[in-house]
C-alpha cells in the first residue's frame, strides 16, 4: 500500500453536517478496503482566494492515508459522482516526501 495526502473542498451551501457527512464518506471507503488514516483535519471553513464555479468560501478537508489501487478507484468514483465535492487534489506521499519524514508522519 501507498501512502497520500488527500486535500478536498466541499460546497458551503449544504452547511457543516453535510461536510461531515462527506468526510465520513471518504474516511468509510478509505477503512472499508484496509487503508489506514494517519491524519484527519477535520472539516474547517476556509475563505478561497480566487472564486471559482462560483465560490467564494468551501468547506476543507485533509487527510493522509495509505491505500490501495481498488480504495482510489473507489475515492476517484465519489469525486465523480457526489456534487458537494468542488475540488480535490489526491498526492503520493513519496513524490512529495522524502522516505524519513513519511516514517515521521506514521509515529
Amino acid at each position: 500500500m501507498k501512502k497520500y495526502d488527500l486535500n478536498v473542498l466541499i460546497d458551503v451551501s449544504k452547511g457543516e453536517e453535510e461536510a461531515k457527512s462527506v468526510q465520513t464518506k471518504l474516511t468509510d471507503i478509505i477503512t472499508s478496503d484496509g487503508g489506514t488514516i494517519y491524519t484527519n483535519s477535520g472539516v474547517k471553513k476556509i475563505k478561497l482566494a480566487r472564486t471559482f464555479k462560483r465560490h467564494t468560501q468551501a468547506y476543507s478537508l485533509r487527510l493522509q492515508y495509505t491505500a490501495n489501487s481498488t480504495i482510489l478507484s473507489n475515492l476517484h468514483r465519489e469525486f465523480v459522482i457526489n456534487e458537494r465535492i468542488i475540488r480535490h487534489m489526491n498526492a503520493r506521499l513519496e513524490s512529495v516526501f522524502s522516505e524519513s519524514a513519511i516514517a515521521e508522519l506514521v509515529k
